[in-house]
Formats: C-alpha cells, sequence, structure tokens
C-alpha cells in the first residue's frame, strides 16, 4: 500500500526539523565559558516561540485529522496510516538532532552527571557537597574512603567545577539517582549518554500513551501533542532536564488504577516520587478511588496506605541517614526557591502587605505563602475527587486538573515543570494550557535582563506575559463550560466550539 500525505505535514515536518537544526546550530554560543550574547538569547527565545505557534498548528490539524483512523486507532486508512509513521518519525528525528548539542541557558547536567557517578562508586549523594569536595572537605557521612572521592573529583574534570548550588547536597530521589548511575555506566560524565537514557525512558512512554489511547478508544494520531512538543525536546534533550523520567510510572499508575488495581498503582506512583516527590498530590486520587471501588475499602485502604509509607520511607531512608539540615536540596527548596512564578508572586505581595499593616515581623513571609498556596492546592485536590472517576478517561482528566494546579501554584514555575501534565494532554486536550508551549519560551528573556543589570523588569513585568493569557482562557472556558465540581472541560472538541 503506497502512504500518502498531504503537503502540509510534509511542509511543517520540515519547519519543525528547520527550526530545530537552527538551535542545534545556534547552541554551541552558549557555552559555558562564553559571555552570553544576547542576539543569541533573543534568537533563542524567538525560534522557540515559532516552533511553539508551528506545533499548535499542528495539534489543531490532528484533530481535523483523527477521522482518519478508526475509533481507537486499531485501523488506519492509508491516510492514516503514514500520518502515524510521520508523527513518530518527526518526533524521533527532533530529538535526535539535539543530542550532541550545547546546552542553552541551563546546567543542571553537570549535578546529574556527578551524582550518577558519586552513587555507582558506593557514596551517599545526599551526604556530598561537591562544594566541600572542590575545597578538600571530604565528609562522607559513613562512606567509602576520602582518597577515592578525590581521585572521583579529579575525573570529573569540569563537571563538579560547574555544579549549580554546589553549597547543598543533591534534591534528586533515589529512582532518578540509578538513572543518573545508569548514564554513567554507558559513558561517564557524558551528557549524550544521558540523553540517550532519556531518549529511553521517552519510547517507553510514547508506547504506553498509544497503548493508552487505543484503551480508551481515542485516536492515536493524539501522541502528536506529547511527542512533537517543541518545549519538551528542548527542556528534555537539549537543557538535559530528568523530568520525563517520572512520565512512565504516572501514565502506568493511572491506567492501573482504572482498572482497579489500587495495590500495583499505589507502587508505581510512590515510584514516581522517587523520581521527583510532586506526585504524591496524586495519592488522594487513589484513596478515593478505592474507597469507591473496591470490594473491600475497609482492608484495600489501609494495605494501600501502608504500601506508599512503606516505599517512601525506603525512599527516604539514604536521605535520613545523611542527615536533613539547611544544606539538604530538599530543604533549600522548600523554603527558599522562587522563579518565574505568578499566582505565588501574587499571595506574596498580599501576606507581604498584611504583615506591614499589622507591624508584624515579615521574616515568615515565604512560610505563611507557601502554607496559603498548599491549603489551595489541597482544597483542589478534594474537589477534584469528590465525586470519583466512573469512565476510564476521568483519571487522566482528575491527574490533569491536580498537575495543572500544582504548576500554577507553585513558587518556581520553570518551562520543564509545566511538562508535568502534558502527558494528561494527549488523552485530554487543553488549548490554554497547550498555550504554555508558545509563552513559557519567554523565560529565557531573564537572562538577558539579568545580563543588563534589570533582572526585576522580567521578575515583575515580563512574566506576566508567559502566565495571564493562560488563566484568562482557563476562565473563560470554564464560564463558558460550566461542569459539576471537580471537571474541568478540556478536550479539543470543546475547546473548538
Amino acid at each position: 500500500m503506497r502512504l500518502r500525505l498531504p503537503v502540509f505535514w510534509l511542509v511543517s515536518g520540515l519547519a519543525l526539523v528547520g527550526l530545530t537544526c537552527f538551535l542545534v546550530r545556534l547552541s554551541p554560543s552558549f557555552d559555558y565559558d562564553l559571555f552570553l550574547n544576547p542576539t543569541s538569547i533573543f534568537l533563542l527565545t524567538g525560534s522557540s516561540i515559532l516552533s511553539g505557534v508551528l506545533y499548535l498548528w499542528v495539534v489543531r490539524r490532528v484533530r481535523k485529522a483523527q477521522d482518519l483512523t478508526v475509533l481507537g486507532g486499531r485501523r488506519f486508512s492509508s491516510r492514516g496510516e503514514a500520518l502515524m509513521i510521520w508523527i513518530i518519525a518527526t518526533g524521533v528525528i527532533l530529538r535526535l538532532l539535539f543530542i550532541i548539542s550545547t546546552p542553552m541557558c541551563e546546567d543542571d547536567h553537570y549535578r546529574y552527571l556527578w551524582d550518577g557517578a558519586v552513587w555507582l562508586h558506593g557514596y551517599n549523594p545526599y551526604g556530598i557537597v561537591p562544594k566541600d569536595v572542590q575545597d578538600g572537605i571530604y565528609s562522607t557521612h559513613g562512606g567509602p574512603d576520602e582518597a577515592r572521592l578525590r581521585l572521583l573529583a579529579q575525573e570529573s574534570g569540569d563537571v563538579i567545577k560547574r555544579v549549580n548550588h554546589p553549597h547543598l547536597r543533591t534534591i534528586y530521589p533515589p529512582v532518578t539517582q540509578i538513572a543518573f548511575a545508569f548514564a554513567y555506566i554507558l559513558k561517564p560524565w557524558s551528557l549524550p549518554a544521558w540523553r540517550l537514557v532519556l531518549l529511553l525512558c521517552d519510547m517507553i512512554l510514547l508506547f504506553l500513551l498509544i497503548f493508552i489511547l487505543q484503551d480508551l478508544g481515542l485516536p492515536i494520531l493524539y501522541t502528536a501533542i506529547y511527542w512533537l512538543n517543541p518545549l519538551l525536546i528542548k527542556e528534555i534533550y537539549n537543557s538535559g532536564h530528568m523530568d520525563i523520567l517520572i512520565f512512565p510510572f504516572l501514565l502506568g499508575a493511572l491506567y492501573l488504577l482504572s482498572r482497579k488495581r489500587f495495590i500495583w498503582s499505589t507502587v508505581l506512583l510512590a515510584l514516581g516520587v522517587a523520581v521527583k516527590v510532586w506526585p504524591v498530590v496524586l495519592f488522594p486520587l487513589i484513596i478515593r478511588q478505592a474507597a469507591a471501588h473496591s470490594r473491600r475499602p475497609g482492608i484495600t485502604i489501609p494495605v494501600i496506605m501502608v504500601v506508599f509509607a512503606v516505599l517512601i520511607g525506603l525512599m527516604m531512608a539514604p536521605i535520613i541517614q545523611a542527615g536533613v539540615d539547611k544544606d539538604l536540596g530538599f530543604v533549600a527548596y522548600g523554603q527558599a526557591w522562587q522563579m518565574n512564578d505568578s499566582f505565588f508572586m501574587i499571595v506574596e505581595w498580599g501576606v507581604g502587605s498584611c504583615f506591614k499593616i499589622l507591624g508584624m515581623d515579615g521574616s515568615h513571609r515565604q512560610l505563611v505563602t507557601r502554607s496559603f498556596c498548599g491549603v489551595i492546592l489541597l482544597l483542589v485536590v478534594l474537589l477534584v475527587i469528590k465525586r470519583p472517576a466512573q469512565q476510564s478517561e476521568e483519571y487522566y482528566q482528575k491527574a490533569l486538573i491536580i498537575t495543572a494546579a500544582l504548576f500554577i501554584l507553585s513558587p518556581t514555575q520553570f518551562p520543564w515543570y509545566a511538562l508535568w501534565f502534558l502527558p494528561f494532554l494527549a488523552v485530554r486536550p487543553s488549548w490554554p494550557l497547550l498555550l504554555y508551549t508558545v509563552l513559557l519560551p519567554l523565560y529565557y528573556l531573564r537572562f538577558y535582563f539579568d545580563l543588563i543589570g534589570h533582572v526585576g523588569l522580567f521578575d515583575y513585568g515580563v512574566v506576566w506575559f508567559q502566565h495571564v493569557p493562560v488563566w484568562i482562557l482557563l476562565i473563560v472556558k470554564w464560564r463558558r463550560d460550566r461542569k459539576p465540581v471537580g471537571t474541568i472541560p478540556t478536550t479539543l472538541e470543546q475547546a473548538g466550539k
């Protein structure tokens, strides 16, 4: 059978590849040892926004092309089969192009490479401060001898010297550390090796997503929403961020939950928490579903709570063993980290104003603000799980709402954090949330304002252009598509009406 594609898909594919090639060529100007060039920052920002616009256009055409496949994606027309091949092949090419690129405006990968080596050589990474190692202070909290650690630091070359926040112990949980160590096994101190680990995880997620879309009776062409997202491709395969490691665990947990496999769903969610802590906010969803659908909830709920607690305890063991103090990344992040935020900034301003009016000490402003946003998130979770899911698709919708709320309320709204809800958008697409693909690249302009000494213009001005349009569209669509408490209309079909 001869496969044919309309000209639009061929041209848009070439355009996405061309923009990625341009960024790959541009990336050496962001080398760690070079002075940041304002022109390069503008080109990075503009090209990323343009890629985002083209991506949204492609997603819109994918929605219109869903008639090319039988519901559930089990049979294609010739054009539908060609389009699916185009989606997968284009996404793979975009990823491979970035494998050997220079990271642009990011340096988190140095910590990953260092942690992987430390873990593989038998040290507890939660007990080692990179700055202390550089200064000759080898406190390993009971780890192997200091000579080996000194040799490891020497072997790392520039890696240990470029670890960001070197005065802090690592913030990455144990399952993530295993992934870091696997990259070290492939090739020590190699960013391309780390990117190959990410690609392996991403391929697993792709096949899992196709399976889930088929299981839900949705067009598998919707994989394009995840697989072609340029924000994901830049932030993962160029910047090297580790956030996609969590996706197979989350989608697997939700699939098992929809099949009422509560214990195994809990296990996968706990493993997700052992990649990055934030999925703990989805645990109430499992509890609620077990209460509604388990044959013996009085037994099932205590069991899954014990399983979750034990697994989280095992995850925390090496962290607690190393000691919990202000040098631990988890503590520092939880107390003070704040960047590119929006709603959190409004709350913080309100809390600070109240403190001034009442003549109170403002030193606890961060704690009060974080607590207030935490309470709002808790209320969102309770509203979402108030009515248990009845259909399989609702599980992903509820996870999308909770995860999107977590991002919007967060004190750190980095572009790669918006990827947390991207896999759910492939199941329950939302135009307002997809708009973040176009708007969040404005974050790169912060590096320009930092260069000219006016970073405040970004933090209190430009930042709103990333978030306010999304808020407006979410509110408008919510008011237009009133639904019962706990649901938000999120499908592309609803958005297009």
